[in-house]
């Protein structure tokens, strides 16, 4: 089983489409962050040692160690520590087709429908105890595999989302009911759609501001209240979190980095590399190397 770091994309980008359910650790050292991101999957996971300060959909929850945190599906989400200790996961992701049937049934039309378009969501803090040893038993399949384990954990999974709504852990989306709105984390998804997508090219406020035909000075100030960083400060450190893979499985040099991942200067590239981790990208080639 892999250790994911950041916005866990390996796993994303790498699904098994018959079984979309999987679980893996997760680490936030005490250098990283969260980068602010989304994905169209449920993400439940429960923190071992640390804690943080997450901001889901703009609205800021401390998380400690014991609590199990919920991220809907399209819920923007980023997080920073606020310990001295590393922030450790233990992590379960699931696209909810999985649990839908292939004839629509009335539990896919009351229940499972909803939650794929997000008319229903699940609190995001959890501490009740059942719910949590629910969750591990459904990990405990995952990692032991044992024959016929994936009827199993659909079976346990189903348990889980009604054990949810069973305990009022939900609420209604009220966002959902404005069907002729595009709310601020529509567009900043967008607005991070399209860093990721264009990070390796010049990526400029005005190409972005076109993408999702909003002024400048408005997606300016929509960004920063709902992410708490501006749009140029994401897209360095996002560039900069792409650099990392870049140095440690490749033999490309600093220089060539540096332009892959969007940085017109390899000077400014170590420079921002070295303010944020600490040591040179070179440094951290080598140690990973090693």
């Amino acid at each position: 089983m892999k250790t994911y770091n950041n916005t866990n994309e390996e796993f994303f980008h790498n699904r098994d489409i018959k079984f979309p359910v999987e679980t893996f650790d997760a680490v936030i050292e005490n250098s990283d962050s969260l980068l602010a991101h989304w994905h169209p999957d449920l993400e439940i996971s429960y923190k071992l040692e640390g804690s943080a300060k997450y901001i889901i959909n703009g609205y800021p929850e401390l998380v400690e160690a014991g609590d199990l945190i919920i991220i809907n599906p399209k819920q923007l989400h980023q997080a920073t520590l606020t310990s001295d200790v590393p922030l450790r996961s233990e992590v379960l992701i699931m696209n909810y087709n999985f649990v839908k049937s292939q004839m629509m049934d009335i539990v896919d039309e009351a229940i499972i429908i909803p939650l794929i378009q997000t008319k229903f969501i699940f609190h995001n803090v959890i501490k009740d105890k059942e719910v949590i040893a629910l969750f591990h038993e459904i990990r405990g399949e995952l990692l032991q595999k044992r024959a016929r384990y994936q009827l199993r954990v659909k079976k346990l999974m189903l348990t889980l989302i009604e054990m949810l709504f069973e305990k009022g852990l939900y609420y209604e989306n009220k966002a959902y009911k404005r069907k002729n709105e595009i709310d601020s984390n529509d567009i900043t998804r967008h607005v991070i759609e399209f860093i990721h997508s264009n990070y390796s090219t010049k990526v400029t406020l005005d190409a972005i501001s076109n993408s999702v035909q909003v002024s400048k000075f408005h997606l300016c100030k929509l960004f920063k209240s709902t992410t708490g960083t501006t749009i140029n400060n994401y897209l360095k450190i996002y560039r900069l979190s792409q650099s990392i893979q870049l140095l440690k499985d490749t033999k490309k040099n600093i220089s060539e980095i540096a332009y892959d991942v969007g940085f017109n200067s390899p000077s400014y590239f170590i420079e921002k590399f070295k303010e944020i981790h600490g040591i040179t990208p070179h440094q951290y080639k080598k140690t990973s190397n090693s």
